[in-house]
């Protein structure tokens, strides 16, 4: 089985003998011949076989780069932006920074979710530093 996994990859746990973390996104920190050390979102670490995990042609990005923000090429926050203007957005930035600090101790997801509000509240920043 020729594998090209390598550090800093995200992939999905598709294994049975991870059925209770079936489907969820690992970053791989260390390879080795039959085997990766990976970290999951709650900042759990284990080694798993190549076999119970995959990876698409494209790595995911949980939180700067979801998937299911791009649609056609067009991403959410432009269509946010051109809707309610640039300081609607801003503003649009800092309550979703609020909302993932104020679940992120009850979701399961801890780890992901503090990422997710400090990718917010950075792209509030950005945009309020924009000429």
């Amino acid at each position: 089985m020729e594998v090209n996994f390598k550090v800093g990859d995200i992939v999905q746990i598709t294994g049975s003998a991870y059925s209770k973390k079936l489907g969820q996104f690992v970053t791989i920190k260390k390879v080795c011949n039959t085997q990766a050390f990976v970290v999951y979102p709650d900042g759990e670490e284990e080694w798993i076989d190549y076999d119970n995990i995959t990876q698409s042609g494209k790595v995911k990005d949980m939180v700067n780069h979801p998937s299911h923000y791009n649609q056609n090429g067009i991403e959410c926050f432009d269509v946010i932006r051109a809707a309610i203007g640039t300081d609607g957005l801003r503003k649009f930035m800092l309550g979703n920074s609020i909302k993932y600090l104020f679940r992120c101790e009850h979701k399961g997801q801890y780890l992901e979710d503090i990422k997710k509000a400090r990718f917010y509240l950075d792209e509030a920043i950005k945009i309020h530093e924009e000429p």
